[in-house]
């Protein structure tokens, strides 16, 4: 069961936002859910994790999550966290926001 009217658990800065797929396009960011999606195949970190939002063309690679932080939010996955993220375009175009919350997934019996 996921509540989006919680305060986040962990905020950080998006990384690689000037190599993403929005790049030229990030003043069409908006303040809202995005998706974190694994990214074993990355050939500088087998652990990275992908910060994607949608948009009218499809889904689109905003950047990553800072390093220091996947192997911990792929544990807390592991062992049955679910991992929800928002992004706050506040401060662009310096950085954008990353809102994670973690809450442990309920399983009806």
């Amino acid at each position: 069961m996921t509540n989006n009217d919680h305060t986040p658990l962990v905020s950080l800065t998006v990384a690689g936002i000037a190599h993403g797929d929005m790049k030229g396009h990030l003043g069409e960011l908006v303040d809202g859910p995005v998706d974190l999606r694994r990214d074993p195949n990355n050939p500088a970190d087998p652990n990275a994790i992908k910060v994607v939002v949608t948009t009218k063309e499809g889904p689109k690679r905003l950047g990553f999550v800072p390093a220091i932080f996947c192997p911990i939010l792929l544990n807390l996955r592991a062992a049955g966290y679910e991992i929800s993220a928002t992004i706050s375009t506040r401060h662009l175009p310096h950085n954008i926001g990353l809102h994670l919350s973690i809450e442990k997934k309920v399983t009806n019996v």
